[in-house]
């Protein structure tokens, strides 16, 4: 674009200064480089023109060009030494090391390996390196507390050391001398700490032990043997202490009582315990503190001395130490010798809405009738329910459990006949539901000692009582599907579960249905106390939607038991037949010889009719309640993830080895890739199956096919990895100790051990054997049986979406009611669920966000960094913004969740903060809630998230059910924990769940999305349609979303409908099968079956497994 020609004499230098002053010419090196050959072209050809023209022109023009050029070779050198520079000047080392490597080998090159130039730039490199390890900058940091920045600037320093070897000479012993000093330094401290007398006016001072577990995290990838160890040592004094603690504790409680004297005794035991927890848990022991004080003192204590030293944590839990005040509220949500503290606190919080008020604010769909049930209910309940909290407050130990059960078995008598018309008997009702209550109350009281009050004991709050009764149709003409909301955090599974006692007793069969099957075991722990209590346990069972699956299967009542209906057409006529094959393949352990009454009786129970349902439950009608909705609205429930049970066909003595060697065959032959489906079908193997199971003829091709697309995706040289194509079938970790292959659930994002993907998960216990995870003898050897190993076809297809068709009613409860879109609430009004009540908040809640400015909470999308118009980079600059908006609340001393959709980009956020970490004293690395932990590192996680400057990633399954409490005073007076949503979530229901792991109960707490512009491309969304739009980006973003799910909820009917085929296939096929019409059964099940995925699901038991 220049024209050369028409250059004067000085003009080159003014040019080539101005190109050497813009950005995009110091990054673009190959453009000067191009320049530079063009103007010695241009030289050339000036040159064979000089003979020909005046020599004066042409050397005026020989003048300018050589001047240019001088020029831009000057140009070029100082827009490396800019770039060079401005990487000193933003020490991003780590992130630009290969940017400054780069810029100094286009230097060298352009000025020469010994010039000045290059000296001299090599020596402020050295220097800028160099601050990162003066005195001054680790004083600094060491006086500040700031390890993240020291321990970055070793990393830094470390990787740059032989990175910038030839060019610079780094000697880094200083801080790896003044770090590692500091260290041993802390640790000694930690141990001082530790072993500190009761005495010591500084025994609860325990800074150092928190900056030492700070510290560990990075310094693990540095010193890893050496870091592991000193936990382990500090683990281990911490032992020692709190043993010698309860030791002390013990003798000085009974010196006091010796001499009648406990007022010191029981404060100085609560600064022991106190100590304790902040010690257990900064370093990730809380279920060992807890067994050692349970075991070693506070159940060896009377009661009076338990409510003593209970009072002082209490007083101790306002103390103005934060991290004091936060161990004190710790050790009364821990221990049930001091819930009752905690417990007085919450009712505190939840009493200040009244029944009537709630009555009030309570809105229903349609308008529930205009009449006094619900104030007779609860005026009947209050009368009886305080009548009964006053006997067990003043005489625990003389309350009377039979007395109780009589009451309760009498009023149950006098409910049942109208248990679907209890509007017409609400005084009765109302004393029934006082009287579960007060069984839930009495039995959390025992074992807490005898100093109770009304104000302290654990008792249903206002709204939850409402709920019960409005779920159960006390104010309505009969009970009828029913949906409630009640807020997150605000005791829903409480409700559930007195929803399940109260209809039990009434003569009802109660399965408890949740989307996780870990929160599931957990809400019924909580209540298994009550049901057996009544004795109601054997007619309430709570499960997630595979495990109520899979317990309909097997009772046979409502639909066929059909794993035994596929065996059964699998063995066809020759059921009893004996196996006796000959051939070169490895010998069954069983003959016709060896058959005999043990074959004989296994056979016949493989055609046996399905069980008939135990004779106590045959008149119990059953009624479904549900926690949260929204997996109605999943595939899984009513898309293309049909429930798919299979079965690991067994031989004639109850073994797989049939089975297990045809796919040890498989295996072996992968390492040379000759496996064919013709091979497989010819060989002796296969035909041994086959003589036990003929029928599996019909669905031989498809069988064989799935097995060698399986096992293709395994490498024939294990050192490599498997071609997995959807992440889920690697996303698993090995227990050897089990012989276990355990996957993370897509679904739900917990670990679990019954998840298979079929052949696909036996091919990997055969991979990682070969590469050494499991024992050799485990899965290497044929002749074997296994259960987890064998031929495993899928028996059909049940859709998720007619469990609830078979109850005669489905009541729920969820959080997220008021979030449904119009076609969502098309679909619950297919299950008859009409009927919905909206509760209020039982707290004093406060808005999300109270007190930002509007600006602060709005959404903000980033882009990818623009240069010459294209897009380039990958993510800093997103994770940039990220980092200022939590640095930004962590000033403010707040705690921040930070929810990713998936964790690749959690573990890449992760990196970016190792890589350069905040500059903020109070800042350490962050917490990660993940599926990869174990259940004791997730507690641990859980408890310290809501702590001031506590940064926590999680993925977005933590989003939901995690109950993440604030035990800091000074945290809710900072504000409370700040949620940053990085993606833009599904739909309300999850955006609301996620939102509602802060500002819980009355606490305060704030929220905003921050979103990589790349990430909205899904929703059909971006920067430039949006600037059109006019809009904010949330309700532009939701504008996209909802059409998005318009498409998304048509294609999951097209899918349900194709669902319901196989599903109707399936049950017709068991009648075939009962029918012994063989090749019709073999049609229909082939047809269910065909099209199953390779993804296999839970396992029940040993002999039978469960479809995804």
């Amino acid at each position: 674009k220049i024209d050369w020609g028409g250059l004067k004499l000085g003009e080159g230098v003014n040019m080539s200064t101005e190109l050497a002053s813009q950005e995009e010419y110091m990054e673009d090196k190959h453009a000067l480089d191009d320049a530079l050959r063009g103007l010695e072209g241009h030289r050339v050809e000036a040159q064979a023109r000089w003979n020909t023209r005046r020599q004066d022109v042409a050397e005026q023009e020989r003048l300018v060009l050589e001047e240019l050029r001088s020029c831009f070779v000057v140009a070029v050198r100082e827009a490396i030494r800019k770039r060079i520079d401005a990487i000193l000047d933003d020490k991003q080392f780590l992130r630009d090391i290969d940017a400054l490597v780069g810029c100094l080998t286009a230097l060298q090159t352009h000025v020469g390996e010994g010039s000045s130039v290059l000296v001299d730039v090599l020596a402020r490199v050295k220097s800028r390196v160099n601050e990162l390890q003066s005195d001054s900058e680790i004083q600094n940091l060491i006086e500040a507390k700031n390890y993240a920045k020291l321990l970055s600037n070793l990393e830094t320093l470390c990787v740059m050391k032989p990175a910038l070897e030839g060019w610079v000479a780094l000697d880094i012993i200083n801080i790896q001398t003044k770090t590692t000093r500091h260290v041993s330094f802390l640790l000694k401290q930690a141990g001082d700490e530790l072993q500190s007398g009761v005495e010591h006016p500084t025994f609860l001072v325990f800074t150092a032990v928190q900056d030492f577990v700070r510290l560990t995290p990075l310094l693990e990838k540095r010193f890893p043997g050496e870091m592991e160890a000193a936990m382990h040592d500090l683990i281990q004094m911490a032992d020692s202490a709190i043993r010698k603690c309860v030791a002390q504790a013990k003798e000085m409680l009974e010196i006091a009582r010796a001499d009648g004297m406990t007022t010191g005794a029981e404060e100085t035991v609560a600064r022991m315990l106190i100590k304790g927890y902040a010690v257990a848990v900064e370093l990730g022991v809380t279920d060992q503190y807890q067994k050692w004080m349970e075991t070693g003192l506070l159940n060896q204590m009377e009661s009076k001395s338990q409510h003593l030293v209970g009072i002082a944590i209490k007083l101790k839990s306002e103390d103005s130490n934060a991290s004091v005040a936060s161990a004190a509220n710790g050790i009364l949500a821990m221990f049930p010798a001091f819930k009752t503290f905690r417990t007085e606190q919450f009712n505190a919080k939840a009493g200040g809405v009244t029944f009537p008020t709630a009555l009030e604010k309570m809105k229903c769909m349609p308008t529930r009738p205009s009449n006094d049930n619900l104030v007779t209910v609860f005026g009947a309940y209050d009368e009886v329910y305080s009548a009964e909290v006053d006997k067990i407050v003043h005489g625990l130990k003389d309350y009377s459990e039979d007395a109780l059960r009589k009451r309760v078995a009498h009023l149950v008598k006098k409910l049942a006949p109208h248990v679907e018309e209890l509007n017409q008997h609400c005084l009765v009702f109302g004393q029934l539901f006082a009287l579960v209550a007060s069984a839930w109350t009495y039995l959390s009281c025992l074992g807490k000692g005898d100093f109770q009050e009304r104000k302290s004991v654990l008792q249903p709050h206002n709204t939850q009582i409402l709920g019960v009764c409005r779920l159960l149709g006390l104010d309505e003409a009969a009970l009828e599907n029913h949906l409630i909301q009640i807020n997150t955090g605000e005791g829903k599974s409480v409700a559930l579960g007195f929803t399940a006692v109260l209809l039990a007793l009434l003569g009802f069969s109660v399965d408890a249905v949740c989307y996780s099957k870990f929160l599931s075991e957990r809400d019924y722990q909580d209540f298994e106390q009550v049901f057996r209590f009544f004795e109601v346990e054997d007619f309430v069972s709570y499960s997630d939607f595979d495990g109520l699956a899979s317990s309909i299967l097997k009772s046979g009542v409502h639909v066929p038991n059909i794993r035994e209906k596929f065996v059964q057409f699998l063995r066809g006529d020759n059921v009893l037949k004996s196996l006796s094959v000959s051939g070169d393949a490895m010998p069954l352990k069983s003959s016709a010889a060896k058959l005999g009454d043990a074959a004989l009786a296994y056979a016949k129970k493989l055609i046996k009719s399905p069980p008939l349902p135990p004779p106590i439950l045959e008149n119990r009608r059953r009624v479904l309640l549900l926690d949260e909705v929204d997996v109605f609205f999943s595939d899984a429930f009513y898309g293309d993830q049909p429930y798919l049970p299979s079965e690991l066909l067994h031989d004639a003595d109850g073994g797989s080895i049939a089975g297990y060697n045809l796919l040890f065959h498989v295996w072996q032959l992968n390492k040379s890739k000759k496996n064919s489906v013709a091979d497989l079908r010819e060989h002796t193997l296969t035909k041994q199956l086959l003589i036990e199971f003929p029928n599996l003829a019909f669905l031989l091709e498809a069988e064989l096919h799935r097995i060698l697309d399986s096992v293709s995706k395994f490498p024939a040289d294990t050192t490599k990895l498997p071609d997995f194509k959807t992440g889920e079938e690697d996303a698993y970790t090995i227990d050897a100790a089990r012989s276990n292959v355990v996957y993370t659930d897509p679904r739900t994002g917990v670990p679990s051990e019954k998840l298979s993907y079929g052949y696909v998960t036996a091919f990997t216990y055969f991979y990682e054997c070969d590469r050494g995870k499991f024992p050799p003898a485990t899965f290497r050897e044929a002749g074997q049986s296994s259960s987890k190993i064998g031929v495993l076809p899928v028996c059909g297809a049940l859709s998720y979406s007619e469990i609830p068709r078979l109850y005669a009613f489905a009541l729920g409860m969820t959080g997220t009611l008021d979030c449904l879109t119009e076609k969502q609430d098309a679909l619950l009004k297919e299950y008859f669920f009409e009927r919905r009540t909206f509760l209020p908040s039982t707290f004093r809640k406060k808005s999300l966000n109270a007190g930002r400015g509007g600006d602060a909470k709005e959404t903000k999308v980033v882009r990818r960094k623009t240069v010459r118009g294209k897009l380039e980079g990958e993510m800093e600059d997103y994770f940039d913004v990220l980092k200022d908006e939590m640095l930004e609340e962590l000033k403010k001393g707040r705690a921040v969740l930070i929810v990713f959709a998936d964790l690749k980009r959690l573990q890449h956020f992760n990196l970016e903060l190792h890589r350069s970490p905040p500059d903020f004293p109070s800042y350490s690395p962050p917490q990660l809630l993940t599926d990869q932990l174990e259940n004791e590192e997730r507690k641990s996680v859980v408890l310290k998230a809501f702590r001031p400057y506590t940064v926590t990633l999680m993925t977005k399954s933590y989003g939901r059910g995690t109950d993440f409490v604030c035990l800091s005073s000074g945290l809710i007076s900072d504000g409370g924990a700040h949620v940053i949503i990085t993606f833009f979530p599904e739909d309300d229901s999850e955006e609301k769940q996620i939102l509602g792991r802060t500002c819980r109960q009355d606490d305060p707490g704030s929220a905003r999305k921050i979103i990589f512009e790349d990430d909205l491309e899904p929703l059909g969304a971006s920067e430039r349609l949006w600037s059109a739009q006019n809009l904010p980006w949330d309700a532009y973003l939701a504008q996209c979303r909802a059409a998005t799910h318009e498409k998304r909820m048509a294609q999951m009917d097209a899918a349900h409908e194709k669902v319901m085929a196989r599903h109707n296939a399936t049950l017709k096929a068991c009648e075939a099968a009962e029918q012994r019409q063989w090749e019709e059964a073999a049609r229909l099940f082939k047809e269910a079956s065909l099209k199953s995925p390779a993804v296999q699901g839970v396992e029940d038991d040993e002999e039978s497994s469960d479809s995804d």
